[in-house]
């Protein structure tokens, strides 16, 4: 199976700028359907809009063309701040409206699972009140903390809820910044949060949690999540995660999404997604995927290469007679092991 950590690419498909896409559910799946024609995985997913809650919020904003959007300041720093900020109405305000309009057209319109990819708690947080402001204030200001955290739980919750009632069938919570937070302090301040986003999750769709960079010592508050899906960096060897991760949970990873994706030729990124899904073939829950999300301006070839590199392995296992399903059969029992 291909799981795409590939928000932006089918922007490459087009002539569209960002915000014209996020502002058409038209538009969105159009893309979606560029991308299925044109390097189809296992999943589907729209245009990705990380800092929806952002925008929605009014902060302000850097706004490329041609790339995500990102914060330039981050308000909320009291609790009076927290206080005074507003619940989102995920069905009226901003482009929420807009997005879940995309969810639900994609889902009946395009015959695949579909996945959203939404911010942690903590990640969310850090955009709400500033990266160094929000992991001083876990040492420093523990209940500003908590009710930040609280606050960003809820939106997400929200967002979540309504993402998988149109139509979402995999909710990826990516939380980049777990990583730089030291573990105990994770587990103590955040994880209750991420635990109950993953259950609420859980109770109708299929859960993923994606977390950049070196995760060795933060594997086990990833497996405790509940999370149904792992999502690994590049940085990680992918058979010592596999010793620490129950085989009821499926992991995706790792090719790198510059060195190999952006920079490399059909032939280096073929070669290289053939050696990962073949040594990590003996692992039922092995999923080839990414490191993080491709660059917008990754080849299109390069994502050709993975796909074909996946189907020479599940021939030459078919051959050897080492495979236990057929490509479409493992699909299909996996995403229904998922579902239970």
């Amino acid at each position: 199976m291909i799981y795409p950590q590939m928000g932006g690419m089918g922007l490459a498909l087009t002539d569209y700028t960002m915000f014209q896409v996020y502002e058409d559910s038209n538009k969105q799946l159009e893309i979606a359907r560029k991308i299925e024609k044109s390097f189809p995985t296992d999943f589907i997913y729209p245009v990705d809009f990380g800092t929806i809650f952002q925008h929605t919020l009014g902060f302000p904003m850097k706004k490329p063309e041609r790339d995500f959007p990102s914060t330039i300041e981050n308000p909320i720093k009291t609790i009076e701040d927290i206080e005074k900020s507003p619940l989102i109405n995920v069905y009226k305000d901003g482009l929420f409206p807009e997005y879940l309009k995309a969810i639900s057209k994609i889902s009946k319109n395009v015959e695949k699972p579909q996945m959203i990819a939404c911010v942690g708690p903590l990640t969310l947080a850090c955009e709400l009140g500033g990266l160094e402001y929000v992991l001083r204030a876990t040492v420093k200001n523990k209940e500003y903390v908590n009710r930040l955290l609280r606050y960003a739980k809820v939106l997400i919750s929200d967002f979540s809820r309504a993402a998988i009632e149109n139509g979402a069938f995999i909710l990826q919570i990516s939380e980049p910044v777990m990583s730089i937070l030291r573990p105990s302090v994770y587990r103590e301040q955040v994880f209750p949060f991420l635990g109950e986003l993953m259950e609420e999750i859980n109770y109708d769709a299929v859960s993923a949690l994606h977390v950049c960079g070196d995760t060795r010592q933060y594997l086990s508050i990833m497996a405790e999540s509940k999370a149904q899906i792992l999502s690994l960096d590049q940085v990680m060897d992918m058979e010592e995660a596999m010793k620490q991760i129950p085989s009821d949970v499926a992991v995706a990873g790792n090719l790198d999404p510059v060195e190999i994706m952006l920079q490399g030729t059909y032939d280096t990124v073929y070669s290289a997604a053939f050696d990962l899904i073949n040594k990590m073939s003996r692992y039922d829950n092995f999923m080839i995927s990414f490191g993080c999300d491709c660059p917008i301006a990754t080849p299109i070839e390069s994502i050709k290469a993975v796909a074909d590199a996946a189907k020479k392995v599940r021939k030459k296992r078919y051959e050897e007679k080492t495979f236990k399903h057929s490509a479409c059969r493992e699909c299909s029992t996996l995403i229904g092991r998922l579902q239970r």
